[in-house]
């Protein structure tokens, strides 16, 4: 997670999703978890954090903890910390986690038996044990973990950012006609944007609080130099604090669905991400199942369903 100088916190959570190997057990087969619903649909009230940034109480192994909400990581992470209350940290097994950097790292998972989300119980996956204390220390608050999409994108959902409420929904919901397409890679959600009138492919992160263009499009579009500025953007990932320069430049066109932002400003990073700044002002609602995203001010098509 990154965030910019002027009070406007970014994290963004990519950095905690490249690839990560299963780890080696008898019991357990992957990150993908099963899952059992009480109900077609269900709401979770979420806690806005302020400075763009939610999380949501969820329960693991009949422990309560507080996890951030994060569309950007591929699969859910737990604390050292909470492993050890859970005492699932010595029952942890070694495996390999690439992230943006260099090189991989091998960490320990932890076998997660029971996961609640509201009434909604995710059951039998691995999470990562990894070390976030600098996260805490940044937004001044204690997490357990993050929720990633392993578990997210087992169901359609939506969130109101607005009314601070989750909706989890098992149905099978036919693609609205104003939503976009979506393409799903290593369980990352990526939907087209069109910038100055050409298309790229943009990741979905509510765990970033502004969007980011990447590094080779801010080169491929040739912005000119009086919309370029340079900031000192502190960088906060999954692995430590940094401070960085990084242009900021301003975009003639931002266009994502009926979405259409004129004098855009948006930083230069090393990937393209829809964050928080955009899509607070909208309904979110993905089906991941279907490949399809909405961002609307109007009521998600999820909850206009006969229950």
């Amino acid at each position: 997670m990154k965030h910019l100088k002027i009070s406007i916190w970014l994290w963004v959570w990519l950095a905690l999703a490249g690839c990560a190997s299963p780890p080696q057990s008898a019991h357990m087969n992957s990150f993908e978890p099963s899952l059992f619903m009480p109900q077609e649909s269900v709401q979770v009230p979420l806690i806005n954090g302020g400075n763009l940034q939610w999380r949501v109480h969820a329960t693991v192994n009949g422990q309560s903890g507080i996890f951030i909400l994060d569309t950007g990581a591929n699969f859910s992470i737990i604390t050292p910390q909470f492993a050890k209350k859970l005492g699932l940290y010595d029952a942890a097994v070694d495996g390999k986690f690439a992230d943006p950097h260099p090189t991989d790292r091998t960490v320990k998972y932890a076998p997660i038996h029971t996961f609640k989300l509201g009434t909604v119980e995710y059951f039998g996956f691995y999470a990562a044990i990894l070390d976030l204390d600098h996260i805490n220390r940044a937004i001044h608050t204690e997490v357990a973990g993050i929720i990633g999409n392993n578990l997210l994108n087992q169901t359609a959902y939506s969130i109101d950012w607005k009314k601070n409420i989750l909706t989890l929904d098992s149905r099978t919901i036919e693609m609205p006609t104003n939503a976009l397409r979506i393409s799903i890679s290593n369980n990352r959600i990526y939907c087209p944007v069109h910038i100055n009138g050409k298309e790229f492919q943009f990741a979905l992160d509510t765990g970033s609080y502004r969007c980011l263009l990447a590094d080779q499009e801010f080169v491929h579009l040739g912005i000119p130099d009086e919309k370029i500025s340079q900031l000192e953007v502190p960088e906060i990932d999954i692995s430590e604090t940094r401070k960085l320069k990084r242009p900021l430049i301003k975009l003639d066109e931002f266009q994502i669905g009926n979405i259409d932002r004129k004098n855009y400003s948006i930083l230069v990073w090393d990937h393209n991400v829809l964050g928080m700044d955009l899509l607070e002002s909208y309904i979110l609602t993905v089906d991941a199942r279907r490949h399809w995203l909405l961002l609307d001010e109007s009521p998600s098509p999820l909850n206009s369903i006969p229950r």
